[in-house]
């Protein structure tokens, strides 16, 4: 996701100056939708949904406990509508820096809840709990 949120200030708007920039976006939590909306027209949504799920567990090393809906799996879960889409703007974005190359943009997969380990942290467009999760250390990460 190259998710690397960072002040406005140093991330060279001003300027332009991409040399002297601080690298990475504020977008992880467009990785979803943003996916989908690339790869729509090229993917159906079965061959989509691995990429985003089991795919990156297994990258890690961590689809013992991540990545599928199964018995003894973490509860990680997103409920998102495919078919909707939503033009971002800086209200969306849940970040603590707001600059967002998504801000703007139409994306297609509209997220409506997010629940890390069983338990429910977005709803409707709003955070409901936070720092539920834990880091995850695998071989691999």
């Amino acid at each position: 996701s190259d998710h690397s949120p960072a002040p406005p200030a140093i991330k060279e708007l001003d300027s332009g100056n991409l040399m002297k920039a601080w690298g990475g976006i504020a977008g992880l939590q467009f990785l979803l939708p943003a996916s989908w909306t690339a790869l729509r027209g090229h993917l159906s949504l079965e061959e989509f949904i691995p990429l985003v799920t089991s795919r990156p567990a297994r990258f890690i090393g961590a689809e013992r406990s991540k990545g599928l809906i199964k018995e003894g799996f973490d509860a990680d879960l997103a409920a998102w509508i495919p078919e909707e889409e939503e033009i971002i703007d800086e209200s969306a974005v849940w970040h603590r820096h707001k600059a967002s190359p998504y801000i703007g943009q139409n994306l297609a997969g509209k997220v409506e809840m997010t629940a890390v380990n069983g338990r429910v942290v977005y709803w409707e467009g709003a955070m409901r709990e936070e720092k539920v999760g834990k880091t995850v250390f695998t071989d691999r990460i």
